[in-house]
């Protein structure tokens, strides 16, 4: 398959997954049995609730650190709907009650690459293990069904609960990067450094890439 062939095959397969009601992929864990589901995040008032009460106990391990508003929320799920190269999963039990999130963006069709992100357990005392089966689930999707050949992550090196998990699900440490914090009006956000990876320069941030290649399950 052409590079561009590949790419519209990608998106047509993305905008499937968005838009079509009954569209989800399932998450196996022991024995390979179905225990939950991967669906589409909807731009409902219901979702922009949860996915707010999710970020706003979360914050910390954003990015971007702010006071979440189901509003706000609206308008970012209005956005990944809107970009034809991501998407966002909610982790559904099989009763469809979401207990999580884990979504796709940054694809590189040159590279042939994609980002795993906005990876969060909402609800803790739902299905131990589910995030290691939903990790693995996306994967194996990424990797069998948009032929995807590598993903990579981004976490703070302090998250050691989120490495821990990525490390489990065999991804690779790939670099580390220091990160500046920028204090604007109502948020701060942490910016990547250019030329962060300087061994010799000390940040009050760092973030660390994780990566997983197909060739490593072959």
């Amino acid at each position: 398959m052409s590079r561009m062939l590949h790419k519209d095959y990608v998106l047509s397969v993305i905008h499937e997954y968005k838009f079509e009601q009954k569209k989800n992929i399932p998450i196996r864990g022991k024995n390979h049995q179905v225990i939950a589901y991967l669906s589409s995040v909807k731009k409902t008032r219901e979702h922009a609730e949860i996915l707010t009460e999710w970020r706003n106990k979360h914050m910390y391990s954003f990015f971007t650190w702010f006071h979440a508003t189901v509003d706000g929320t609206l308008k970012w799920i209005e956005s990944i709907m809107d970009r034809e190269d991501r998407i966002l999963f909610l982790i559904q039990n099989l009763e469809g009650k979401p207990i999580g999130h884990i979504g796709l963006t940054n694809f590189d069709f040159e590279k042939n690459t994609c980002e795993i992100d906005s990876v969060l357990r909402g609800v803790e005392e739902e299905l131990p293990g589910v995030m290691t089966y939903a990790l693995e689930s996306l994967i194996d999707w990424v990797f069998n069904r948009l032929k995807i050949d590598s993903v990579y992550l981004r976490v703070f090196e302090d998250n050691h609960k989120a490495i821990s998990l990525y490390k489990r699900c065999g991804f690779i440490l790939w670099k580390r990067v220091g990160a500046r914090k920028i204090v604007e009006r109502d948020f701060i956000r942490w910016v990547e450094v250019e030329g962060g990876s300087n061994i010799f320069l000390n940040y009050e941030k760092y973030i660390v890439y994780f990566i997983k290649e197909r060739s490593q399950i072959r």
